[in-house]
């Protein structure tokens, strides 16, 4: 294990990797397959990935891109064909003037919508376009004055469910879940207050997904030794506006190699590609002044 005193002089680094195995097959076996690694970004990282299909075949992929030196995140994107993954070029997607993380696409009507955490500012931006070929644009924010980590919306039977958590009470720990039958108003928090109150699988690790079989898969990041661990699946058994029920089915572990410090995302790409990211620690001997530099930012930014 990675000491607790030797992380306070290391950098936390994460890059997107590319599994040739359809989730739903990670789900039944575990990633069997080795995973293509990004190149690492010089002066920041990349995590958090979320794939679109588009009409023409190729993808986009979104992520966020994390700056060293500001300590801030922005949504930036990358479109190209599958079999060019490692080539892929990040280009800015949508930022706002505080951090942004964790992007998650949802498709309703004839638009389209993305969803990002940006507790610093406390609410859930939201960016939506007509149609794939147009920019993102601020549509509204939810969840005003809640810092909401993570958030991660499902529509089922009718119903629109967010999965989250709250920085200010146990983000890794407490998950909660809140509905609606309008996306953009009305959210209303789930009859149980807290759905999943445990460091294993708490913390959302990405999109719902729906299997052939009809079952809904929900990916929780496994924070039990260290932040994005590893990644818990849960088969949800109940999902009601009053109950939730779940049952875990799989742990699954970072691979061996640079990357095997963590991996706290996994996503869907087509019927035969899944998306995850790694972590990895850089040694900084500078890096405890850096921690104490980037608290003494964000309290200023959340002020």
């Amino acid at each position: 294990m990675f000491s607790s005193v030797k992380k306070w002089f290391a950098q936390e680094q994460w890059t997107i990797g590319l599994v040739n195995q359809s989730l739903e097959d990670v789900v039944n076996n575990g990633i069997i397959k080795p995973i293509q690694w990004l190149p690492a970004l010089k002066k920041g990282f990349l995590a958090d990935p979320y794939a679109l299909i588009l009409p023409d075949g190729k993808v986009e992929i979104y992520a966020e891109s994390f700056d060293f030196k500001s300590f801030k995140g922005e949504i930036v994107c990358a479109t190209s064909a599958i079999q060019e993954f490692e080539s892929a070029r990040f280009k800015p997607g949508v930022n706002l003037a505080t951090h942004l993380s964790y992007p998650q696409g949802i498709s309703w009507g004839k638009e389209e919508f993305l969803f990002c955490e940006n507790w610093e500012s406390g609410g859930i931006p939201i960016f939506n376009r007509p149609d794939p070929s147009l920019p993102w644009e601020y549509k509204t924010t939810i969840f005003e004055g809640q810092r909401v980590v993570d958030p991660t919306p499902l529509f089922h039977e009718g119903i629109w469910y967010l999965f989250y958590t709250l920085q200010n009470d146990r983000p890794n720990q407490c998950l909660r879940m809140a509905h609606s039958i309008d996306l953009l108003s009305g959210w209303q928090s789930h009859g149980q207050s807290v759905i999943h109150n445990n460091k294993m699988g708490a913390r959302p690790a990405g999109p719902i997904c729906k299997l052939s079989d009809g079952r809904l898969i929900r990916p929780g990041q496994n924070c039990s030794n260290t932040y994005g661990g590893g990644i818990a699946l849960y088969e949800i058994k109940e999902l009601t506006t009053s109950a939730y029920r779940e049952e875990l089915i799989r742990v699954i572990k970072p691979q061996a190699g640079n990357w095997q410090w963590g991996l706290h995302t996994i996503c869907s790409l087509g019927r035969q590609h899944t998306l995850v990211d790694g972590k990895r620690w850089l040694h900084s001997p500078l890096e405890i002044i850096r921690k104490f530099a980037r608290q003494r930012m964000l309290q200023k930014r959340c002020k």
